[in-house]
């Protein structure tokens, strides 16, 4: 055996698994098959000597080098640590080659650990620190691609490949030997290169054959995580769907819903994989939606995109996603309502042991539904899973959309957040072309991305990805441009009445300028002045708080009854329904009372909140139907019925016979005096909203069931006892609140908070109801720009002048008055402004 060979072994051996044994004898350590382990970076590695090659420039616009693998014998597993062989050389892409394509990190590939000790710095991670043979020269590589290419020199080998392992029944594209790297394929010195081959790159993933995703090496969690994956998998969504109103760390809860149980740790370690960095990086969003093929490899293991799109479905539907964050927080001190689990855990295995140090590293719960949505309805790649038959159409806002889906993505340039999109959005329709340029500073980037959104669409769409302006990091930005950098980095929303109102018929052509000195000059129409605003929190919260600040303070503004606008079908909202893949909701548009001009629907201060809190876009129906009212009744009512359990369980529940219920309302062991005024500012918020109940009504009111009994409950509170009618009242509850929600009430819940997290709500002084940027506060002015399909709030500033707190949903602002009154009249009204 080559010396070499057996040190480099012997070395990642010592540094990974040994390293990563748990203490206890569980089946949770390190995986004894054959694999490719995570390979970490050597001690000093930021001061190794590092090899590079001589590149020769590249002789056409088109043309890209590849690297060719050299073929190697594996007799044994040692063999797989021999030094990779390789050349390069150089193809046009107008002439098809074939070839491979990696998608990979360059930092450290997982973001979860046993301890701290296993931690390498970013500098270290970042250092080339592993050598591979190149066209017989030695060239330095970061270790997480080092990695890498020892595993796809495995998979690419005929004599390598039954090393390899996929989960049962998938079937894999093996790589070929030819592959094309960005590490080693791009001369990463040359700036100029380095900006048009960044240009290239869309069209690079898009021709290669195979895109191999590299997750990185095996660690003490991956095995297991790929194991517990296939358990999930092997259950019916329906049935798996049962987990979301329980506790999915409680052994007894599987058999009774009839699924194989999933041990907390199991949980633990597909909790780390799906955290694994390569889900939160800017740069695979195009190298995975692009090729025709697609191959997710850990190790030796190889998964494809859309069983793993299918997992966090199942995940997502079910909530547990949320439970995983929080047991996985509560093993590493965090004090939450798993806190009593994780301890008894860890007191029965002391090998359970977690270290996380960023706690924002968790799965990434979008990245795989819209990669897979991409793939199938945008390119038609095929599925196995799902049939899909409508293929996607390009609009003109091809990098706006992207921009907004993948805003979480994260990137080491700043730059990247912009510029890892361009070749994505070329393909799916964006007109007109924004060149790479690293030398320019962060915020003249940021400020050439906007212009040409705006200037390339011919609207202000685009301003709805402004972020919060508590949440701008990059200095030095005008309020109209936004911090791609932001994790507050907002979806435009969309609004499809005002966009029958953008289109020039009623408010003129679109109209922006750039002026010196970072001043935007628009045209608008403003529609509403802030009079309150509520930040929201979660849908269930909304009915708890009162007092000015609460939301109970916007309903008070509003009117008992609204008159919102309903548009006729006219063939642009018939072609934007289309486009949506929406249909005209039947007890509206098939009734005869419905004209040319459309109709006025009066809608009471409920239905007014709930449409407000879907921005009016739920399911397949535009609108959506009256019945969706009642999914958020019965959401509150489960909230209202979860809190009257426990004051009837009381002391019992402290003893822990229900203690999981304590989860739901997010306490430990809740204050009694607390929990009662939380019943009733719960129970008289929801009368308020139904309308039966008078706003400036103080006395504390209570559910009937509760009433009857409030003075026992009192006293068997203050005196430590349970009480058997507060039981009796629980017992009434405990069937439903075990039972979970419908699929639809679940969907309104998600939907609710895709919309509202990170916005506040709002009321005008006009009497609408808003849901808008968290910054809004009394005063901010609501706007309708011309050539915008969404609303802004806009902060004067004296002069005509204003800044831009981001975009915003108003349900039913002047909708209503343009269908009673003089278009002209408003369109005197149109001023212009410039913004800041």
């Amino acid at each position: 055996m080559d010396p070499k060979a057996y040190a480099i072994y012997k070395r990642l051996r010592e540094q990974t698994g040994q390293s990563f044994e748990p203490t206890s004898s569980r089946q949770h350590k390190w995986p004894k098959e054959i694999t490719i382990p995570l390979i970490r970076p050597p001690e000093n590695s930021e001061n190794r000597k590092r090899h590079v090659i001589a590149y020769d420039p590249l002789p056409t616009p088109t043309s890209i080098r590849v690297l060719q693998v050299h073929p190697e014998e594996f007799e044994n597993e040692f063999d797989f640590y021999s030094t990779p062989r390789c050349s390069l050389v150089v193809r046009d892409l107008d002439d098809d080659p074939v070839y491979d394509a990696l998608s990979y990190t360059w930092d450290c590939p997982v973001t979860i650990y046993s301890d701290a000790n296993e931690v390498s710095s970013a500098a270290a991670w970042a250092a080339p620190s592993f050598e591979i043979i190149c066209d017989g020269k030695p060239l330095s590589v970061t270790a997480n691609l080092y990695a890498a290419i020892l595993s796809w020199r495995l998979q690419s080998s005929k004599t390598g490949r039954r090393y390899c392992r996929i989960l049962k029944g998938i079937k894999i594209v093996h790589p070929t030997r030819n592959i094309w790297i960005d590490q080693i394929c791009i001369n990463q010195s040359d700036l100029q290169e380095r900006n048009s081959q960044v240009m290239l790159m869309g069209r690079i993933f898009k021709q290669s054959r195979l895109c191999l995703v590299w997750l990185g090496g095996d660690d003490q969690f991956s095995q297991t995580a790929i194991n517990t994956m296939a358990k999930v998998l092997n259950t019916g969504a329906g049935t798996f769907s049962k987990l979301e109103a329980l506790n999915i760390f409680q052994t007894k809860i599987y058999h009774d819903i009839g699924i194989k149980p999933i041990e907390p740790w199991e949980w633990i370690t597909l909790y780390a994989f799906l955290s694994r960095s390569w889900f939160w990086r800017s740069w695979v969003v195009q190298e995975a939606a692009l090729p025709r093929q697609l191959s997710f490899v850990c190790g030796v293991t190889a998964l494809p995109l859309e069983h793993l799109s299918y997992l966090m479905d199942f995940l997502t539907e079910a909530k547990c996603i949320h439970s995983m964050i929080n047991f996985a927080q509560a093993l590493q001190g965090h004090s939450n309502a798993f806190t009593k689990q994780a301890e008894a855990r860890m007191a029965q295995d002391p090998g359970i042991r977690l270290y996380q140090p960023n706690p924002d590293d968790r799965p990434n719960d979008s990245i795989l539904t819209f990669l897979y949505g991409i793939r199938t309805i945008a390119f038609g790649f095929q599925s196995s899973v799902h049939n899909f038959t409508k293929t996607w159409e390009p609009d003109h806002h091809g990098l706006c959309s992207i921009l907004g889906s993948f805003r979480t993505m994260r990137a080491t340039d700043p730059r990247d957040k912009v510029y890892a999109f361009l070749g994505l959005a070329e393909k799916l329709g964006q007109p007109g072309t924004l060149h790479p340029a690293y030398e320019k500073p962060i915020g003249e980037v940021f400020r050439d991305a906007i212009k040409f959104m705006l200037q390339s669409s011919n609207s202000l769409n685009a301003l709805g990805l402004k972020e919060d302006p508590r949440r701008t990091k990059t200095p030095g930005l005008e309020s109209w441009v936004p911090d791609f950098t932001s994790e507050g980095l907002m979806p435009p929303i969309d609004h499809p009445v005002l966009n029958l109102w953008s289109v020039g018929e009623r408010a003129g052509n679109t109209y922006f300028t750039f002026h010196p000195g970072g001043v935007l000059e628009v045209r608008g129409l403003r529609i509403g002045t802030a009079c309150a605003a509520h930040m929201f929190t979660g849908l269930h919260s909304l009915v708890l708080d009162d007092g000015p600040g609460s939301f109970m303070s916007l309903v008070e503004a509003l009117p008992e009854c609204s008159n919102v606008w309903i548009p006729p079908m006219t063939p642009r909202l018939r072609s934007y329904l289309g486009t949506g893949n929406l249909i005209p909701n039947k007890e509206i548009y098939d009734q005869p009372f419905i004209g040319e001009e459309g109709t006025i629907d009066r809608q009471p201060r409920l239905e007014v909140l709930w449409r407000t809190l879907l921005l009016n876009h739920f399911g397949k129906e535009f609108p959506p139907s009256k019945r969706t009212g009642d999914l958020i009744l019965q959401y509150w009512d489960r909230q209202l019925h979860i809190r009257m359990g426990i004051a009837g369980f009381g002391h019992a529940a402290l003893r822990g016979h229900t203690n999981t219920l304590y989860t739901y309302i997010g306490e430990d062991s809740p204050d009694w005096d607390m929990l009662k005024s939380s019943i009733s500012r719960m129970y008289c918020s929801q009368r308020i909203l139904k309308g039966q109940h008078s706003d400036d009504a103080q006395n504390e009111l209570f559910p009937e069931e509760m009433s009857a009994i409030l003075p026992e409950l009192d006293a068997a509170w203050a005196e430590g006892r349970d009480s058997v009618q507060g039981e009796a009242m629980a017992e009434d509850f405990r069937k439903e609140i075990l039972t979970p929600f419908s699929a639809e009430t679940l969907k309104f819940e998600r939907d609710v908070h895709l919309n509202c997290v990170g916005r506040s709500l709002f009321a005008t002084s006009e009497g609408h109801l808003g849901a808008g940027p968290d910054s809004t506060r009394e005063g901010d002015e609501i706007w309708n720009l011309v050539g915008a399909d969404t609303p802004f709030v806009l902060r004067p500033q004296g002069d005509g002048r204003y800044t831009l707190l981001g975009g915003a949903y108003v349900h039913g602002a002047m909708f209503a008055e343009w269908h009673e009154g003089d278009f002209d009249a408003i369109a005197k009204d149109i001023k212009t402004i410039s913004i800041v």
